[in-house]
């Protein structure tokens, strides 16, 4: 009887342990669950926007020349923002140089995947206030964005694929130029930006 008893009172401590253990387990599943939640939402903060495959967010721009920029020359600069995977491709491998002599031809081969921005910069310290940008092209909304600048040394790529920000400043230095995040209110600063859009015939670009 003795022994029939302590077999009973161990299976009882048996079933326990188990749904203990059971409820450890689901209890731990669940933690585990919370921190890749709360991990996965600091991922979405303001570090991952840069290397986020996720919509193109840009809606400002500022652009600082310096008076050393381009060797104390003239110099000018695209914005292209871009609609379709096979032309960013194409861009990502392309330097300043080549694409300034292409340029032409990707907007009659790419004529509606392509929205391009374009300054007329001259050596001198100065800073534009922030430009709104319209990334939207009819019901498209682009996959991304690259700089161009038409350095006259030619030595080095001086492209940049525009990171994924909501406000973004250009700065031309000497040599290249630099992208980075900002986060400032708008300021009354100078402006001097203008987009290539289709003519009404659509058979040129100003």
């Amino acid at each position: 009887m003795k022994f029939l008893v302590i077999f009973v009172v161990f299976l009882s401590f048996s079933e326990i342990f188990a749904e203990t253990a059971t409820m450890s387990a689901v209890m731990g599943l669940s933690a585990a669950n919370s921190l890749d939640s709360i991990t996965s939402r600091k991922k979405k903060g303001w570090i991952s926007s840069f290397f986020s495959d996720d919509d193109f967010d840009l809606e400002e721009v500022m652009v600082i020349t310096k008076p050393d920029m381009n060797n104390h020359g003239a110099m000018k600069a695209h914005m292209v923002i871009v609609y379709d995977k096979e032309l960013m491709r194409e861009l990502s491998s392309m330097t300043s140089y080549r694409y300034f002599e292409m340029v032409d031809q990707l907007i009659k081969d790419y004529p509606d995947k392509m929205k391009i921005y374009s300054w007329n910069l001259i050596a001198e310290d100065r800073i534009r206030r922030w430009q709104k940008i319209d990334t939207l092209k009819g019901t498209m909304s682009p996959l991304g964005g690259f700089v161009f600048a038409d350095y006259h040394d030619n030595v080095g790529a001086h492209r940049a694929r525009i990171p994924n920000y909501a406000k973004i400043k250009i700065t031309f230095e000497r040599s290249d130029f630099v992208i980075d995040y900002e986060d400032k209110e708008l300021d009354d600063g100078e402006i001097n930006i203008t987009e290539h859009r289709e003519s009404d015939d659509d058979s040129s670009w100003f």
